[in-house]
This record gives C-alpha cells, sequence and structure tokens, in this order.
C-alpha cells in the first residue's frame, strides 16, 4: 500500500477504512471488507483488502506506540508525535480514537 494518498477523496477513504476498523460491539476487530464495500460499491475485493491491510497496520504501529508510552518508553506527547509523522493524512477524530484504543489496550 502506498504512504499517502493521492488526494482528499483517498485520503477520505483510507480514514473511513481506519474508522471502520476501530468499531466497537458487533465490529469489534472483524474486517471491514464488506462494510467498506457498502459505503463505496465501486471497490474492488482487492482495493477492500488493501484498506484492511492499511487499517491493521495502522492500528497495530499506534497501538504499539501508547503500550511504549505505557511501559515509560515515550510520553503521550511523544507518540502522538509519531502518529503524525508516520500518518499525517489521518483524521483527528481517528487520531483521538486510536489513542483512546491504545491507552485501553496498553492497560488492559
Amino acid at each position: 500500500m502506498k504512504q499517502a494518498p493521492q488526494d482528499k477523496r483517498e485520503a477520505t477513504l483510507w480514514n473511513n477504512a481506519v474508522w471502520l476498523s476501530l468499531e466497537w460491539g458487533e465490529w469489534w476487530l472483524k474486517p471491514i471488507n464488506s462494510r467498506i464495500k457498502s459505503e463505496h460499491p465501486a471497490l474492488s475485493d482487492d482495493a477492500a483488502d488493501e484498506l484492511y491491510k492499511l487499517a491493521k497496520e495502522v492500528q497495530d504501529f499506534c497501538f504499539d506506540l501508547f503500550q511504549q508510552e505505557f511501559d515509560g518508553k515515550m510520553t503521550i506527547d511523544e507518540a502522538q508525535r509519531q502518529m503524525k509523522a508516520r500518518y499525517p493524512w489521518l483524521e483527528d477524530r481517528n487520531l483521538n480514537r486510536l489513542q483512546s484504543q491504545g491507552m485501553y489496550y496498553a492497560r488492559k
């Protein structure tokens, strides 16, 4: 997967994939493929798979940062800076959700 979206439309799609991957309840920890395709019917199965992989990559990276924060290896501010540096296209709502879930998992 590319490291930066080509345009605003693609950035919105990537953010939507991350948002769906962070849902709780019935969709918790489940693949996003069917949900993203229902919202974006023109997506191919391969594109939906790539978006799911991207969302999982983002989650894994960000959750690891908050594990490091919990372990005393970095501050919350540093974790936030690293999230924004690696994924500058992430919307604030996703950054906030990644932080809250990352902190939850680190402390669980």
